[in-house]
């Protein structure tokens, strides 16, 4: 399976720090400053060397370093970024927002009881934006972290999630200081850190196996069945709190039949973490949990 698909991008990219900076929501620091200045020369020297280096190269060094590319271009954003006059920028990923709110954030300067107002208005401004080119709409929607997040970790999610027209177009963020080529809606220029594809909502699930049914297509599933279908395959007891069901319609009937869907109320907890009493099981030893960190650290996705 595959938890999200893939497909051509169109020849539009959406900068969203540009786009932020004219509705007065995002303010960069002095370009002459000396660290403006460094962060500048990075990005020259990372966009010289995407002109200069082979496709096969640079698709090496991605393998070799996955979080290089994000990182490096996530310093600079950051670094040219006057916090004391920023109201909203790009988050970890450049299809979400984030609202510098007092309290949360370090130099939070959007008070509490501005946040929903402030939100609904970038929601509101966002949904309209336009091709200058063709007027075509390339926002589909966007989302309040609420409604598509739940659970205790909710407050560290992004403010909003941008969900760009037929999940085609790329968003990036910048420009940065004294940029005027750069237009918040740009025909993407394919010498630089542009990408091909994007992904796309639609997943890949495919089966085989014992009691499986064969030659037949699905109906779409939800990404959260996958884990109770995967137990219920391996004749496993089925937690009540998980989310999703399992999907019948993939097993043969003499498969249901002689099968059962069971369930438990064995709890759910992520990791042994903070919170947790005494002698209550934990999901992985700390050997485990290491293993898994180091991983997600190889892919970029942690630093």
């Amino acid at each position: 399976m595959s938890d999200h698909g893939a497909g051509p991008s169109s020849h539009y990219v959406i900068f969203i720090d540009e786009w932020l900076r004219k509705q007065g929501l995002l303010s960069f620091k002095n370009s002459f400053s000396a660290r403006g200045m460094g962060s500048r020369l990075i990005k020259r020297i990372l966009i010289d060397l995407s002109r200069k280096l082979s496709s096969q190269f640079k698709d090496t060094m991605m393998r070799w370093f996955p979080g290089l590319r994000v990182k490096s271009q996530g310093y600079i954003r950051r670094s040219l970024i006057d916090w004391p006059n920023t109201r909203a920028f790009s988050g970890e990923h450049p299809s979400t927002i984030r609202l510098n709110l007092k309290g949360r954030d370090p130099q939070g300067i959007v008070e509490p009881e501005e946040y929903e107002t402030l939100r609904d208005d970038v929601i509101n401004k966002l949904e309209k934006l336009r091709s200058p080119m063709s007027n075509e709409p390339l926002i589909e929607k966007i989302y309040k972290k609420e409604e598509i997040y739940q659970g205790r970790y909710l407050s560290t999610a992004p403010d909003l999630i941008i969900h760009p027209k037929d999940f085609c177009h790329q968003i990036k963020g910048g420009p940065y200081p004294n940029n005027n080529q750069c237009e918040v809606v740009s025909i993407k220029d394919e010498k630089e850190f542009y990408i091909s594809g994007v992904h796309r909502l639609d997943g890949v699930f495919i089966a085989s196996g014992n009691g499986i049914r064969k030659n037949q297509a699905l109906h779409p599933l939800n990404i959260t069945d996958l884990f109770p279908t995967m137990l219920y395959s391996l004749g496993m007891e089925i937690p009540r709190t998980v989310q999703g069901k399992v999907a019948r319609e993939i097993f043969e009937d003499d498969f249901i039949s002689s099968h059962q869907i069971r369930f438990t109320d064995y709890p759910l907890h992520r990791g042994g973490g903070e919170g947790e009493g005494e002698g209550e099981e934990k999901n992985y030893r700390q050997d485990e949990s290491e293993k898994i960190e180091q991983s997600l650290r190889g892919l970029g996705y942690i630093d």
